[in-house]
């Protein structure tokens, strides 16, 4: 059993929780409105947010590469094909 609960936020701006709820905040996510505990089952906070690939738009768990202007990708070949599209 986990010492902490992770909230993943999903592609509607859900954050979905491992004791199974959910929550949708108005603005911003858990962390810039202050949540270090589940109001659920009371345990320390691991938030996950939802990211997307800047190419293909595919959900990414933890990024492989941060290009200029905050661009996140899954692979290289995507980050190859940003770079290409956006040259000035």
């Amino acid at each position: 059993m986990s010492d902490t609960c992770t909230w993943a936020e999903d592609w509607e701006g859900v954050w979905r929780t491992t004791c199974d709820n959910a929550f949708e905040f108005m603005v911003d996510g858990p962390t810039e409105n202050g949540v270090k505990f589940c109001c659920y089952c009371g345990k320390p906070v691991d938030v996950k947010p939802y990211l997307e690939c800047s190419y293909c738009c595919i959900q990414i768990d933890s990024p492989q590469l941060a290009a200029k202007d905050m661009a996140l990708f899954c692979s290289d070949e995507c980050a190859k094909e940003y770079e290409e599209e956006n040259k000035p």
